[in-house]
């Protein structure tokens, strides 16, 4: 790994945008945030907490001259040209996102190099000129990126190897662990993956009257410290509906998530949603299974998993080491392998 230091653009003021400033304010790098929704209130909040952190002395003077020189809040594209990496964020839609790139050529550095934090939208799928193609390459991370350390690299046809080389040198450089893959078999696998396992779990609590709440609180109690119908809920409906409807379209999947896209559209045409409405999960009461019912979803649970890891270990020459990493980050776990009975 180089000690190069990747001034870095990132396009978008929504909650991945804002992670992702949030998660790269963390080093040295000087850092653009475009954010045409709300760059006055957050340059605002971000000065504040400047001056705060200097005042309680978390900062020296010298750290904070140059986080005062480094950082830009604004929505002027022009800034954008002292950045080696720009870092698209709005949202998941392919001809805005276009919109976006073709909008933002001109004020690009000639060796800027472009990517998406799409997840679920393939690289190869957007119209860009031949003067950014073989510049422009997916790079996915997760959300909240301030604690999550996965990356998802995904080339297209026409990104080059420099940029690859680039990128995952960024990576590096800010602490994550990058997934390459350059195809669209292994592209977003890592999303596909808990998809899978969203869609086994949404299936069998359906088929067997089991509440999403209850589900979830089985699951942190025996597998991990997080609630995945709660993850799909923080994702939100039209993210999920976008990214399984694009997943459908380039991969297979073990567990049909048809049910859960039906339930997810049924949602998305009801006249009484809103934006603050949870798909799954519509309060915070305690609820428990039967112990037998308990103990027939736990051994699903378990044979879901197995089956899950397995697959794609061996479709994708998955290391055990890897998927145990990828399953312990996703779910913010300590995940042993030999738990599903998957060799080391």
């Amino acid at each position: 790994m180089t000690n190069y230091k990747y001034n870095t653009g990132v396009i978008g003021g929504g909650k991945m945008g804002k992670s992702l400033f949030n998660m790269l304010n963390g080093f040295d790098n000087k850092i653009v945030w475009i954010n045409r929704s709300n760059h006055i209130n957050e340059n605002k909040k971000f000065e504040r907490k400047l001056e705060r952190s200097k005042k309680n002395e978390l900062i020296n003077d010298l750290e904070y001259s140059n986080k005062k020189k480094n950082v830009i809040i604004t929505d002027d594209l022009n800034y954008l040209i002292d950045c080696d990496i720009v870092i698209e964020t709005i949202t998941e839609h392919l001809d805005l996102k276009n919109e976006l790139f073709h909008n933002i050529e001109s004020f690009l550095n000639p060796s800027a190099i472009l990517v998406s934090n799409s997840s679920s939208i393939l690289p190869v799928k957007f119209t860009l000129s031949q003067n950014v193609r073989n510049r422009f390459a997916g790079l996915h991370f997760f959300y909240p990126a301030e604690a999550n350390d996965m990356v998802e690299l995904i080339a297209a046809p026409a990104t080059c190897s420099n940029t690859i080389e680039k990128l995952k040198d960024f990576c590096m450089s800010i602490n994550k662990k990058v997934f390459v893959q350059d195809s669209e078999k292994s592209a977003f696998f890592i999303n596909r993956f808990f998809l899978e396992l969203e869609s086994g779990l949404f299936n069998y609590c359906s088929e067997n009257d089991i509440s999403f709440a209850a589900a979830d609180n089985l699951i942190k109690k025996e597998f991990f410290t997080v609630s995945i119908f709660e993850i799909m809920d923080k994702v939100g409906a039209n993210i999920l509906h976008y990214a399984i409807t694009n997943y459908k379209s380039f991969s297979t999947m073990l567990n049909s998530p048809e049910p859960l896209l039906k339930y997810i559209e049924r949602h998305l045409d009801s006249d009484l949603q809103s934006d603050n409405d949870s798909l799954f999960i519509k309060n915070n009461a305690e609820e428990n299974l039967q112990a037998r019912k308990a103990g027939k979803f736990i051994s699903f649970v378990k044979n879901l998993l197995s089956e899950i890891t397995a697959y794609y270990m061996k479709d994708l020459k998955i290391s055990s080491e890897q998927m145990t990493f990828i399953i312990s980050e996703y779910t913010n776990s300590q995940f042993d392998p030999l738990f599903l009975n998957v060799e080391k």
